[in-house]
């Protein structure tokens, strides 16, 4: 028996360890064969996300998911966006510091969804039909956990039929092996009900175990625990091998501009002005453009982890912050040396210095390139202000079994566009006539076009729509001769 309740005291779920961050991508491998999350109490998302980003470079591990707890979101509503990541956001906040973002690769198939959870912040995501992560924050103002775990109890008994469940986040329990938290029996016993265990009881917040990793699978697993002076939390990470849905490669097509520069500046168009036929001409004219745009045009797959996450983080950040963090640790070794505290206080203003230097010498000169194009220049705005729309994959509807429901929900979703949107639209004037306009009978005439006109044309709507790039110094040369001359004739035999 004494046999027995040692195997049971000795079991762990998974692999556990402390390790420096530039440790991780040899302790985890970068194969599409495994489930990689990164975790990390932020402490307001708005301040710290920069601080982040060379977090995840300096790892070397390409994450599938990324979870924030505390990103104080009621003040913060605007969430930054991550190259090659979407994102998803914890609505059910109601104190300042709550919330809870997740950052999922766009290359995934992965659908997340927001339970309600008493006294917390809760994110369901599912990379697969048969796991369920559970990404929590849990504010510690709560001091009665009885409505959070009779809560969590009900979340967990839905995920019953799942193989693979996750629970992940600051709980702010204290689960640390000679823990003195009272809540902390009654918190892991019911996950023990469930059949789920701690991954690690390291210490994540001074020597406290405060962000766990919860699992229940057969799967192997490995966390890892390595510290980072963001905040004063660590940062927790978790890799079980199970295979995810990955959507094609993307594609990217790049254009080799000095040739298309000389092919372009050898182009005869001569044969374009004996055309008597303006469409004849303007076909010609388009299609000796996309021959020479298709030749000289490659493509290159490139997978996520080969993508920047912001092009303003330099080589030099990661070392920066390293050493920023070596600092961080000798400190807390020797927490009276009053050299080393000054010293680490100034090298780390100096970084949180660099990086909004950065940053803001990044978007100047973005909105500045921008200047000149409406469009881009909103673009630019919308990405700097944390305002771009996201497109999410649909994936209620690629995932069904039945075809035919697909097409009755699409169907009757747009069948129903306009009377949902007269339905919302209040009616405060009931006498309303329309106006009818008299018409002004006027001549319309169609001036001749000039090369300055065109110019404009190229650089800011026609390049812009339809992706077509033309070098600057050619504007004035041959390709805008002919547009003038096609232009021209098409405006005079009254064909457009």
């Amino acid at each position: 028996m004494n046999r027995i309740q040692n195997d049971i005291d000795s079991f762990h779920i998974a692999e556990s360890a402390v390790c420096d961050i530039e440790e991780c991508r040899t302790r985890i491998p970068n194969s599409n064969i495994g489930f990689k999350v990164l975790q990390q109490n932020i402490r307001s998302i708005k301040r710290n996300i920069s601080g982040i980003l060379p977090l995840i470079v300096r790892s070397g591990v390409n994450w599938d998911c990324i979870v924030l707890t505390e990103c104080w979101l009621p003040s913060n509503p605007n969430v930054a966006g991550l190259t090659g990541y979407n994102h998803f956001a914890s609505t059910n906040n109601k104190s300042q510091n709550e919330g809870v973002v997740i950052y999922y690769r766009n290359d995934l198939y992965i659908s997340i969804k927001e339970p309600q959870l008493s006294e917390a912040n809760c994110l369901a995501m599912f990379p697969d039909r048969n796991t369920v992560a559970l990404a929590i924050y849990r504010p510690p103002g709560y001091r009665n956990i009885n409505n959070f775990i009779n809560s969590l109890n009900d979340l967990l008994s839905s995920c019953a039929s799942l193989q693979n469940v996750i629970l992940l986040g600051d709980i702010n329990i204290d689960i640390c092996e000679n823990s003195m938290d009272p809540n902390s029996s009654i918190y892991l016993e019911m996950l023990a009900y469930h059949g789920i265990l701690p991954a690690h009881t390291i210490a994540t917040h001074g020597k406290t175990c405060l962000d766990h990793v919860m699992l229940r699978t057969k799967l192997p697993a490995c966390s890892l625990v390595f510290h980072t002076s963001l905040t004063d939390h660590n940062s927790v990470a978790l890799s079980i091998t199970t295979r995810l849905r990955h959507k094609p490669m993307k594609v990217i097509k790049r254009i080799n501009h000095p040739n298309l520069a000389k092919d372009l500046s050898n182009m005869d168009f001569s044969h374009l002005y004996t055309l008597k036929d303006a469409n004849a001409a303007t076909n010609y004219f388009i299609e000796s453009l996309q021959t020479l745009i298709t030749h000289n045009t490659i493509e290159i797959k490139t997978s996520s982890r080969k993508r920047l996450l912001k092009p303003w983080i330099t080589p030099g950040i990661p070392k920066c912050l390293k050493n920023r963090d070596n600092l961080n640790k000798k400190l807390k070794k020797d927490p009276k040396n009053d050299i080393l505290q000054v010293t680490y206080k100034r090298y780390r203003n100096h970084c949180s210095n660099l990086l909004k230097k950065l940053k803001q010498e990044y978007e100047k000169s973005q909105l500045l390139g921008a200047n000149k194009n409406k469009k881009k220049l909103w673009k630019v705005i919308k990405e700097i202000t944390y305002t771009e729309k996201l497109k999410d994959t649909p994936n209620e509807l690629i995932n069904t079994k039945d075809p035919l429901h697909s097409i009755n929900f699409v169907n009757n979703y747009f069948a129903n566009v306009g009377k949902s949107l007269a339905e919302q639209i209040k009616n405060t004037n009931n006498n309303f006539e329309p106006t009818v306009l008299k018409s002004c009978p006027s001549s319309f005439v169609l001036l001749p076009t000039d090369e300055d006109k065109i110019n404009f044309k190229i650089q800011n709507e026609i390049a812009g729509e339809l992706r077509i790039w033309i070098p600057e110094e050619l504007y004035n040369q041959g390709v805008c001769a002919a547009m003038k001359s096609l232009f021209s004739f098409s405006f005079l035999i009254s064909t457009i």
